[in-house]
């Protein structure tokens, strides 16, 4: 891996016109001497990981795959621990209140929200990720969707390391052709009529993420990136998608009058045929479903071209990380093409890569597509093609407390 790393910044110092020395390990170029020194200091140390995170592969994975892979391409040790991330971020705040400079961990993983918190509060080592062959190579800087989290500019305070994306579920004994827009949904919902819900935006991820998507499926992202974080601004942008929520309503399940809690809910109705669609966050979840003989034999994954929203996962570094050389090349490590494949296999996790085929070259990307999903699973590439980026946290619950107001209770919004 380490070649790959000396190779790519080979061909970057090669395509911008600078010479460089055909011994890599001799150049005098500060990014390249810098990043060996931070190697060499990585190597054979331990570094500690707080995480907290709703699947328990992703535990699992960190605990093995990733820790093996850092053993072997390093000599290092990573330590895992088990923690809420709130309790992570009290303690290094309690760290910066008593001036406590060597912290914990060396690095902790953000699955959702938190960032704005820990930003705000300068618990964070930054800029690091300006330091990182492996981003600089194969992720896009292009990309909006790394640019922000929680509706704040990251600024080198974190690196992405994986995505998820919310998908439809679908029974093809029942149709085979699946509708491509949300005009085309509609009419689904229509012709079967009683027979489409979504969960309930206040107690489910995926019901949080069909609303929002839905909401924000035809508005200008980056308005919503910077608008104020109040209603009024918010449904100035927004007010259309709900308004097709609406819509939908007379047709729905006991015409919209129940939302399931939990995507557990949705798929008991899905499985006894009360319901014709379901949907979940996980690429992999019908073929799981399928193999633990859960679902209808007919049952398989398509996407709403027209966009779904999607979701981005973070790892950042404490400001007062013991380790800071580890915990930079165990993210580098991260981002490598052999744990972006890793962790992207299903059996291993089922985490979708933070690479993109238009950006990442060949070579690179090859660890990603020698990974087979099942014709009941979508890959990467189609969940990229009808991708809504990652709107921030609080415009998400602005939205949602709209969706309330205007579709839930219309008395209200009106």
């Amino acid at each position: 891996m380490k070649r790959l790393i000396l190779l790519y910044i080979a061909i970057i110092m090669i395509s911008t016109s600078c010479s460089l020395d055909t011994n890599l390990f001799k150049s005098n170029d500060p990014d390249i001497k810098n990043w060996e020194l931070i190697e060499s200091s990585a190597e054979n140390s331990t570094v500690t990981l707080s995480i907290q995170h709703s699947n328990p592969l992703a535990v699992e994975w960190f605990k093995s795959d990733f820790s093996d892979y850092l053993k072997s391409e390093y000599g290092m040790t990573l330590s895992v621990e088990e923690q809420s991330l709130a309790k992570t971020v009290q303690m290094l705040k309690s760290d910066l209140d008593n001036e406590l400079e060597i912290g914990k961990y060396d690095l902790v993983i953000f699955e959702n929200d938190g960032f704005e918190s820990a930003l705000e509060s300068g618990l964070l080592y930054a800029p690091f990720t300006d330091k990182l062959p492996n981003l600089k190579a194969y992720v896009d800087p292009g990309n909006p969707e790394f640019k922000f989290k929680d509706g704040q500019e990251v600024k080198g305070s974190l690196a992405p390391y994986g995505r998820n994306q919310l998908s439809m579920i679908y029974d093809q004994d029942i149709f085979y052709e699946t509708p491509v827009s949300y005009d085309e949904l509609h009419e689904y919902v229509k012709e079967y009529n009683n027979a489409f819900v979504y969960p309930d935006p206040r107690t489910s991820l995926e019901g949080e993420l069909f609303v929002v998507g839905v909401a924000v499926r035809d508005v200008d992202i980056d308005r919503l990136m910077t608008v104020n974080a109040n209603k009024e601004d918010v449904y100035a942008i927004i007010g259309d998608g709900l308004e097709f929520l609406n819509a939908l309503e007379p047709y729905m399940y006991l015409k919209g009058s129940y939302f399931p809690a939990t995507t557990a809910e949705m798929d008991e109705l899905f499985i006894e045929g009360e319901l014709v669609f379901s949907m979940n966050i996980d690429f992999e979840y019908v073929t799981g479903k399928l193999n633990e003989y859960e679902y209808p034999e007919g049952a398989s994954t398509f996407m709403i071209q027209e966009g779904m929203m999607g979701l981005n996962e973070w790892i950042g570094i404490p400001f007062n990380a013991p380790n800071k050389s580890g915990a930079m090349a165990a993210i580098n490590a991260l981002l490598s093409p052999e744990m972006q494949g890793s962790k992207y296999e299903p059996r291993n996790w089922g985490n979708l890569p933070v690479y993109d085929p238009e950006y990442t070259d060949s070579l690179a990307y090859e660890f990603i597509k020698s990974v087979k999903t099942k014709s009941t699973s979508l890959n990467q590439e189609t969940l990229l093609e009808s991708r809504i980026p990652e709107v921030p946290g609080e415009i998400r619950a602005i939205i949602i407390e709209l969706w309330a107001d205007h579709v839930l209770n219309p008395s209200i919004g009106d």
